[in-house]
């Protein structure tokens, strides 16, 4: 029985052993999981980061698209807004050029009616001289006509009696010859004019 006695320390450095790979295997199990941990956390944060950067990016993205966008609109506002302008302008235009000529027409109509109004007064004015003239003329004429009735009748009131008494008073024998021709001669002219 005395020599069994080394059993059991063998046992203890082999159990001891055991504890001590055991350790051994679980600090490096510990820094295995701690190293895939931090990994994992690397990994985590790396993933995140670029998340967040992609998400940065399409925020960017986004927010450049709605710039782009609002500046299409706006681009496309002011070209309409323009546009809008312009036809307002030649509309404009085109109603004053219709009121220009409208009232180029209605200068012209009227300085046609004013020339047309100024001939016919001439016109009439001519007719009037005209008619003036011949009235004139007409009046002259039987004013001439009345005094050449009134010289005839007093002629004939006249030389009857300026006859007889020339006759009576034996005065044509008084007169020279001279005298007694211009007499005939005054005569014979007055007794034409009586004719």
């Amino acid at each position: 029985m005395g020599p069994m006695a080394p059993a059991p320390k063998v046992a203890s450095d082999v159990v001891l052993r055991n504890i001590v790979s055991m350790e051994r295997h679980r600090a490096e199990v510990d820094r295995i999981e701690q190293a895939n941990s931090d990994a994992l956390k690397r990994q985590h944060a790396d993933i995140t980061a670029q998340h967040e950067a992609h998400i940065r990016q399409l925020r960017d993205r986004m927010a450049q698209e709605q710039a782009d966008a609002v500046e299409r609109e706006r681009s496309m506002g002011a070209a309409k807004a323009r546009e809008a302008c312009e036809r307002a302008e030649q509309q404009m235009q085109l109603g004053r050029m219709r009121l220009q000529a409208e009232a180029d027409l209605r200068l012209e109509r009227a300085e046609q009616s004013k020339r047309e109004e100024r001939d016919r007064h001439a016109s009439a004015l001519a007719a009037a001289k005209e008619e003036h003239a011949a009235a004139l003329a007409a009046a002259t004429a039987a004013s001439n006509e009345r005094m050449e009735t009134a010289w005839c009748c007093k002629l004939r009131c006249f030389l009857p009696n300026y006859l007889v008494q020339l006759t009576v008073q034996g005065t044509l024998h008084a007169v020279h010859a001279g005298g007694q021709e211009t007499h005939r001669g005054s005569w014979r002219l007055m007794m034409g004019r009586t004719m």
